[in-house]
């Protein structure tokens, strides 16, 4: 009887260029996770600290208009509701409770952009009277706009509601007298406030968390202060000094 061989098919090795796609695509799946996550980790710190670098810090605001809220005035977030024509609110409203002539303050250090929209010191265009606008440091603006426009007891329209020697051009500081609210403008009919704009480098802002954060005063002029205060006695933790230096 002859011997019978038995065979055996023998297994075929995979081709090298299957192999090769076969562990990249392991690889792919293993490594794609990590490298996503590792370059998350490294860009997000440089994303933020460049959209800080993009906006620099605003300045430390004074209230633009003087007193305390709920007592000299009123305000809520309003920026971006629907006005007429289809625009939007870009300011915030400090109403003061009917009425006009309350101090309007210089918001921070600056220098005076617009008076009624003019830039021209001899053309102050008194038929678009009352509104100022201010230019701040690192590209900070601020806008005064329905300042009073109205002799006392009156709706006349007549009166100039900006301040003595407020013109464009002119450096005001913090806390200095620019003007008095009211109702001129668009605003005639309304109550008396103050309608005030934030800008930044050109564009718009909302204004009422810096309105927040602002410094209130109780004067023009006057600025509040940390006193010195000697260890073991008791001070009050913040007064207020007037521009002439006489504390209160």
């Amino acid at each position: 009887m002859g011997v019978q061989w038995c065979t055996r098919p023998i297994k075929e090795w995979p081709d090298l260029a299957d192999t090769t796609r076969m562990i990249t695509l392991s690889l792919h799946r293993v490594l794609t996770p990590i490298l996503a996550l590792l370059l998350a980790v490294a860009v997000l710190p440089l994303l933020a600290s460049a959209a800080d670098a993009a906006e620099p810090s605003p300045p430390d605001w004074i209230f633009p208009v003087v007193g305390m809220d709920g007592v000299d005035f009123a305000y809520s977030d309003t920026f971006g509701a629907p006005r007429g024509g289809g625009r939007t609110h870009h300011g915030v409203d400090i109403g003061t409770y009917g009425i006009k002539g309350v101090p309007v303050v210089a918001a921070a250090d600056g220098v005076i952009k617009y008076v009624n929209w003019s830039s021209e010191a001899d053309d102050l265009n008194p038929e678009r009277c009352c509104t100022l606008a201010i230019q701040h440091a690192d590209g900070w603006e601020t806008w005064y706009i329905h300042l009073n426009n109205d002799d006392p007891g009156t709706d006349n329209g007549l009166a100039w509601g900006i301040a003595e020697g407020i013109l464009p051009g002119v450096e005001v500081k913090a806390g200095q007298l620019i003007g008095w609210d009211g109702d001129s403008g668009n605003a005639e009919g309304t109550i008396p406030h103050l309608h005030w704009e934030v800008h930044l480098n050109g564009a718009v802002v909302n204004p009422t968390p810096h309105a927040d954060a602002a410094l209130r005063i109780l004067e023009a002029g006057a600025v509040a202060v940390e006193p010195a205060c000697l260890e073991g006695l008791v001070c009050d933790s913040v007064v207020s000094v007037a521009s002439s230096g006489v504390w209160s």
